[in-house]
């Protein structure tokens, strides 16, 4: 376990050679495999170990056969406790023709027909009679090298798809050939590992073959170097090359086991959960004799094995249809049950019989509802404010949360489950159906356009209750699927394709900055081992505090806004890849604070307004600074003006009635903010879209008033309410140049209600989710884009030193 520990270690953040040689999502490549107990291993190695584990875990004895003297003692440190392994420092030139192995397993992927035949005849010597022979080869059309990922060999893309330059490189097609021709081999299997032979997750044979899609078991994943060339991602073509039955032509790589006797092919399909830990990694394994193995992958397994065995048994006592089970010692035996899983079925209907998508839905939660006792909402575990006795609906004593079309088939008019893993006691039924619901949506791309998910939320009364739920999966799957030991491999399957040649890298801001302000695109995982940006987060929590003792002792409001709702909501905290935090004040409640900050606020806090720091300028709003820290943003640089970390405090205005006099204070505003930004910073392009000549129009009006009349004049123009306001509010205050402000319904902040943010009791506007909707859109609680998570500021944050070391 300690070996295990620091691995993880390694792991967290790793770059892809480390990855690949330490992860345990290696060993998808063997770790399904039937080795027969107490036999003979040889591993011809040519890495660290990345497949040794899985082989020492066979009650077999391994000799690992390692060219090279360092790697074989990093081999021999890696497993040094193994009573089971030799590693020995030589070729396969340099055994003993005496030695005869069961197994011998061959770890580096070959390339070409050369390399093929080479190995057969140097390896099968060492073979037993009936022992099997285990190795790699990369297919030279692999669907990777079509999407543009870089030829394995030359590093140019596309070039080992093309016939003229193939050199001696190997299909499905010639593969079979060599095995055809070779004299030593008298049987042999190909099997298909998906996406490749690196950190496989399913493994076909051409007696078992996807049926729709591999989406739903496979996550394809493109390590930075890879990324430059993407044209396509696999995801976007495997589908149409299931349809067409040829997807074994196109795997990225094949492996064959090989034999010099007739045997038994045990394995028909495999897929390997090795990305979600010891305790509760999983092989099922379709076998070559009509059953179905659930066969844990370490011996930490064996408790979720047994749970699962036990929640089959309960389920089959409620009346409930479940396949039938029987515990073995590592494994759960089952038959092979022929035909679509229901999320396959379901698939189907939506295109042609949408009435019995609906009844199958409602037959999926009568057996959801029957699978439990149910319990007083008093009992509810799921603890989150919107839940209540009301919306919650039935509460189960045991919600069996994998009770999904994932984890079913659909019978003669009869829903019949397996794989029931995970059980949540005290849970809402409707969560169940919520998993349900989402993860077929999920797959089931076209069905939103079909049937509105609305209406299900509608029928089953999950509207409410929708983002409860979503917030809680969120936090089950970051828990089952150890995002933070795999967060390089989630970084390298957040892709998306681009051209060739586009730079990707950390790119300087345009400009002669001698700080050297940068801005680079983060990882929603990443964030978590940001310790710099971590360490800003701190000081920006402690403003908040501040902030938040300052309101409270003089009864001031104040609620989140921006991007710190959204994360109150979503995340219960900062969204990941967030760097600032906002909250926004009532005009009078604001302007209040402005008149007692001198005396509230201590040092080193300071309430930074335009009137009291002629150095910088936002548009209108307020900053509480910490001035023992430095957020020094690039436009203020060189300016003598108040940098500390910073916490934005926003104002929110009524929105005047008559269209005429909003245009005009529309414009006034603007007016106002340009003359102020040109003021503060004469030296600076500040409007990028205007032609410089105008700028410097408002860069000498600026001089003809003093700061303080500019201030005043905003002040007032923000505050106009003409002849009468309406029932809209917003915040005027920030510039924005031409875009005009987002405006609100002023009921949603009648009231505030109260949620939290990184363990801090904030307050938010009681229509916060109208409000979201309005910033970010309907789908407020979907993450975005990868190129789009990155902090929004362009400065240098210490949080050691104060700005003043930075001042000129």
């Amino acid at each position: 376990m300690a070996q295990a520990s620091k691995i993880t270690e390694e792991l967290r953040n790793a770059d892809w050679e480390t990855f690949y040689q330490l992860s345990p999502m290696r060993e998808g490549l063997l770790n399904w495999y039937p080795f027969r107990a107490e036999s003979g291993i040889l591993e011809i190695s040519s890495g660290y170990g990345g497949l040794t584990g899985v082989l020492l875990r066979q009650n077999a004895k391994i000799t690992v056969l390692e060219s090279s003297k360092h790697r074989a003692g990093c081999i021999t440190e890696r497993y040094g406790s193994a009573d089971n392994l030799t590693v020995r420092v030589g070729t396969p030139d340099t055994l003993s023709q005496s030695e005869k192995y069961d197994y011998i397993v061959v770890e580096g992927a070959l390339n070409t027909a050369d390399e093929v035949k080479e190995l057969l005849s140097r390896l099968c010597p060492f073979l037993a009679p009936d022992g099997r022979l285990l190795f790699v080869c990369n297919n030279r059309l692999g669907m990777k090298y079509w999407c543009g990922v870089p030829d394995v060999k030359s590093g140019i893309p596309f070039i080992g798809i093309r016939e003229a330059d193939r050199a001696g490189r190997v299909t499905r097609r010639e593969l079979m050939d060599l095995l055809e021709e070779n004299q030593d081999i008298i049987d042999w299997q190909i099997y298909y590992p998906f996406p490749d032979e690196r950190l496989p997750q399913a493994i076909y044979t051409d007696q078992y073959l996807p049926k729709k899609s591999i989406r739903d078991r496979v996550i394809s994943y493109y390590p930075e170097e890879e990324q430059k060339s993407l044209f396509c991602l696999e995801d976007e073509i495997s589908d149409a090359l299931i349809a067409n039955e040829v997807l074994p032509v196109f795997a990225n790589a094949f492996l064959v086991e090989c034999s010099k006797s007739q045997f038994v092919k045990d394995v028909s399909f495999a897929a390997v959960s090795t990305d979600r830990g010891w305790r509760h990694g999983f092989a099922t394994i379709i076998t070559g004799h009509g059953t179905v193995l659930k066969k844990i992958l370490h011996p930490e397994g064996r408790a979720a094995l047994e749970q699962i065995y036990r929640n089959q048994q309960k389920l089959r006592q409620r009346k409930i249809q479940c396949v039938d089970y029987s515990l073995l010692g590592d494994a759960i035996e089952m038959p092979y049950i022929s035909g679509l899983t229901m999320i396959d079925y379901l698939k189907e209907l939506f295109q042609r019989d949408k009435g019995q998508v609906e009844k199958l839905f409602d037959l999926l939660y009568q057996d959801i509802l029957a699978s439990s006792e149910s319990v007083d909402f008093d009992s509810c575990a799921l603890c989150d404010a919107e839940l209540n006795r009301e919306n919650a609906g039935v509460i189960l004593e045991k919600a069996y949360i994998d009770m999904i079309p994932y984890n079913c088939f659909y019978q003669q008019g009869k829903i019949i489950f397996y794989d029931q893993e995970f059980v949540k006691e005290g849970y809402p039924a409707k969560y169940v159906l919520f998993r349900a619901l989402r993860y077929t949506y999920v797959y089931v791309k076209e069905a939103d356009q079909i049937i509105p998910l609305d209406y299900f939320k509608e029928k089953y009364a999950l509207t409410q209750i929708w983002n409860v739920f979503e917030r809680e999966e969120a936090r089950f799957i970051e828990d089952n699927r150890n995002y933070d030991q795999y967060a390089s491999f989630y970084r390298w399957a957040d892709v998306k394709a681009k051209e060739p040649e586009v730079d990707n890298a950390v790119r300087p801001v345009q400009g002669n900055s001698k700080y050297g302000f940068r801005k680079k695109s983060y990882d929603i995982e990443l964030y978590k081992r940001d310790y710099k940006l971590n360490a800003v987060k701190a000081v920006q929590i402690r403003l908040l505090r501040e902030f938040a003792r300052v309101c409270e002792e003089n009864d001031l409001m104040y609620c989140a806004c921006y991007g710190t709702l959204l994360g109150a909501v979503r995340h219960k905290g900062y969204v990941p890849w967030d760097d600032d935090l906002d909250l926004m004040m009532p005009r009078r409640d604001y302007d209040r604070l402005v008149a007692i900050a001198g005396d509230v606020f201590k040092n080193p806090f300071f309430l930074q307004t335009a009137e009291n720091d002629e150095g910088c300028f936002y548009g209108g709003y307020g900053k509480l600074r910490d001035g023992s820290t430095a957020g020094i943003e690039s436009r203020n640089e060189g300016h003598a003006c108040h940098q500390g970390i910073w916490i934005d405090i926003l104002p929110l205005d009524d929105v005047l009635a008559d269209e005429e006099e909003r245009k005009v204070q529309a414009s006034r505003i603007q007016y106002y903010q340009m003359l102020l930004l040109k003021k503060t910073y004469p030296e600076k392009r500040r409007f990028w879209n205007m032609p410089p000549e105008e700028e410097e129009f408002y860069a000498r009006a600026s001089q003809m008033f003093s700061r303080d009349e500019l201030c005043r004049e905003l002040h007032d123009t923000l505050t106009c309410y003409g002849t009468d306001i309406s029932d809209k509010v917003a915040i005027l205050s920030r510039y924005s140049g031409e875009r005009e402000p987002i405006v609100y319904d002023r009921k949603d902040f009648e009231f505030v209600v109260w949620g939290t943010f990184e363990g801090v009791r904030i307050p938010l506007p009681v229509g916060y989710e109208n409000c979201l909707k309005k910033d970010y859109g309907e789908d407020y609680l979907l993450y975005p884009g990868p190129e789009e998570r990155r902090p929004h500021h362009v400065a240098i944050f210490d949080t050691k030193k104060s700005y003043i070391d930075y001042l000129p």
